[in-house]
């Protein structure tokens, strides 16, 4: 016989319900520990197809960087990427491609080695993606990803000189402001008499910009078009200022 107690209600218990209560206490203890594996191996399962993922897209895009380098400029390659839910942020920098990913664990820094200079904007969610690849003229490579919907060039403020303003001959600095909400931006270009003088491909979205031009005294327009990084290669333009250069004609 056996007493069985539980919250103060208390069983006489014969050989035969004591061996079914320890069957059931035996099948549950017996449950329990199959659900930890389980969850167990659910995790490492999980953690082992992100990592595998993200692997595998550091991978693609660090040889569609480096064969579009190689090929030169005006190369332009899609490649398909399929990236982990768990990306906690992109390694993005001089050398290194890839992603950190969380994990059971920890977290995982996950990365390819890549030749060229290259820029863009990192993706940092998980989905699937086509990413345009692409070499500039100045041979720098450009990753964005492909957005065909992106129709919309790059919105533009002129600074300075303002309208109508008097500056001093010599260097001067042509002021603006850009920003282009659905891609980055690939170049800005100062026009000066409706002429391209100079070209930039380092332009900060979001962000004032200049060019320095040298001009001598007289009268001129000036003006700034951008183009973005879309595959639609959309070019924003701005209005266009009067100024005049001050100074004396040698």
């Amino acid at each position: 016989m056996l007493y069985f107690c539980f919250c103060g209600w208390c069983l006489l218990l014969n050989g035969k319900a004591q061996v079914s209560l320890e069957y059931v206490v035996l099948t549950s203890l017996v449950l329990v520990f199959i659900s930890v594996v389980f969850v167990f191996a659910s995790i490492t399962v999980s953690d082992s197809v992100s990592l595998y993922q993200a692997k595998a897209s550091a991978k693609s895009l660090a040889e569609a960087i480096n064969r579009a380098h190689s090929l030169g400029p005006g190369t332009k390659i899609f490649v398909e990427l399929d990236l982990p839910y768990n990306i906690l942020e992109p390694i993005w920098e001089k050398g290194e491609v890839g992603f950190v990913v969380s994990s059971f664990g920890g977290s995982n820094n996950i990365y390819e080695s890549v030749d060229a200079d290259f820029n863009g904007e990192p993706l940092v969610s998980g989905g699937s993606y086509s990413v345009l690849v692409e070499t500039l003229e100045n041979g720098m490579v450009r990753v964005g990803e492909w957005n065909p919907e992106d129709t919309t060039g790059p919105a533009i403020k002129l600074l300075e000189p303002r309208d109508g303003q008097v500056v001093h001959s010599g260097n001067i600095d042509f002021v603006y402001y850009v920003e282009d909400r659905e891609s980055t931006i690939n170049y800005c270009s100062l026009y000066i008499d409706y002429k391209e003088v100079l070209r930039d491909y380092s332009v900060d979205n979001y962000r004032k910009n200049l060019f320095v031009k040298n001009l001598s005294p007289g009268r001129y327009k000036w003006n700034v078009i951008c183009v973005d990084t879309s595959v639609n290669e959309n070019p924003g333009k701005s209005e266009v200022f009067k100024f005049l250069v001050f100074g004396i004609i040698p």
